[in-house]
């Protein structure tokens, strides 16, 4: 029984079959949301999916160990004999009056150009063996490890690794990451700040793009000022921050400053409520807004100095000024709170997944692009006249290979 479950598991069909299967679920994930609209089924968390994975390493891991010593066996095999040379099934012979050195070295000089090594043979042999191309072995090995790594890359990303989605206030802080799920949480092991959120937009209002300055803030250390925007994402310590979206907030942020002083002063207060400095006697707030869609595009401000007239001022939104006389050495930047919406992710495993595809394009091009191909010259016969005969083999692409073999021994004729 064990034995006939081996067997089937050192099966080139098993894994065909297998990988039909997996491909039909990633059919299945891409295509659910197409056809049956509210498609929350979780196919790669699946637990068939990640069965058929482990029947998949299982059976790649028992064909690889059965195939690899004989590919191994045949990268290392050793110079063939004469007996075994005149076997070769690819052959031209001629006659030559051309000396034997003469021969050899012409050969050694042409393959050797072109990246050909020389097998180590008896000096005293009459012929010369060439090889190219031996690791081409090992293509479908590749293959085999790379998508290992692939998997390995992406279990470990599920196991240590977290995705999840946070809307962080301008001018808040963060040092914990909730998962997408909201089962878990992760700290950092930093703090992330919000230093600001900007909007470009098209001359029709409609948003051309986003970003949000960042500050990194680890004890010991000085703040890492960053930003990230769409398609440009920010990564620290294997921690990735991807602009998502945003939301905008029904609450001002103020920045006062008073030039003579040099005094700076942030506050923030809700829409007409206010806000108060009380070193300057400063009272601030929103009494009224213009709307675009959801965006505040100006505001009327009220401000209140001591026990003076209130000043009611309209000003854009995210913009400076300064008051008016005799108070004009105060100014003052508006701006509404926006929230900005980050995708957070660390995939530890992501570094195996690259290796893995990068081993995995070796592998296709050893074993679709190359082939073991050995070349020999022998040459035979008395001082006058001796026979020459040019054979060669190879394990796959053997029609172009009898054609560069047939272009050679016709270089080798002209001597």
């Amino acid at each position: 029984m064990i034995d006939k479950l081996y067997t089937i598991f050192a099966s080139t069909r098993l894994a065909i079959l297998l990988l039909g299967l997996l491909i039909a679920g990633g059919v299945l994930a891409t295509i659910g949301p197409l056809f049956f609209g509210e498609f929350n089924y979780d196919v790669y968390g699946s637990w068939w999916f990640i069965f058929l994975l482990g029947l998949l390493c299982t059976n790649l891991l028992i064909c690889t160990y059965e195939r690899f010593p004989q590919a191994w066996k045949q990268i290392h095999s050793p110079p063939a004999t004469k007996e075994q040379i005149t076997k070769w099934p690819l052959s031209h012979s001629w006659h030559s009056q051309a000396s034997s050195d003469t021969l050899l070295t012409t050969l050694e000089r042409q393959l050797q150009r072109d990246g050909w090594k020389r097998l180590k043979t008896d000096t005293q042999a009459p012929f010369r063996i060439f090889e190219k191309g031996k690791y081409s072995h090992l293509g479908t090995h590749l293959v085999h490890l790379s998508v290992l790594l692939i998997l390995l890359g992406g279990a470990t990303g599920k196991l240590l690794g977290f995705k999840g989605y946070i809307l962080l206030p301008e001018f808040s802080t963060l040092s914990v990451i909730t998962s997408e799920d909201g089962s878990r949480q992760f700290p950092l092991g930093f703090t992330v700040r919000n230093d600001g959120f900007s909007i470009e937009q098209y001359p029709s209002g409609e948003v051309k793009n986003y970003r949000t300055r960042l500050s990194i803030l680890e004890e010991g250390a000085p703040p890492i000022a960053t930003q990230v925007e769409i398609n440009t994402p920010y990564t620290h310590k294997g921690i990735t921050f991807y602009q998502s979206d945003f939301e905008r907030y029904n609450t001002f942020a103020f920045t006062i400053e008073n030039k003579k002083t040099k005094e700076v002063a942030s506050h923030i207060a809700p829409f007409q409520q206010q806000a108060v400095w009380k070193k300057e006697d400063l009272q601030i707030g929103v009494i009224n807004a213009q709307l675009q869609g959801e965006s505040v595009t100006r505001v009327k401000l009220w401000i209140k100095l001591g026990a003076g007239k209130a000043i009611r001022q309209w000003v854009h939104n995210d913009s400076t000024f300064s008051l008016p006389a005799p108070h004009d050495q105060y100014t003052i930047h508006v701006k509404q709170l926006t929230g900005s919406g980050l995708q957070v992710a660390k995939d530890p495993g992501v570094a195996l997944v690259y290796c893995g595809f990068g081993i995995f394009i070796v592998g296709l091009l050893l074993s679709f692009f190359s082939s073991h191909r050995r070349i020999a010259l022998l040459v035979e016969g008395d001082i006058t006249e001796r026979s020459v005969q040019l054979v060669g083999t190879s394990n796959k692409h053997r029609i172009g290979f009898s054609a560069s073999l047939t272009k050679l021994a016709e270089t080798l004729k002209k001597y």
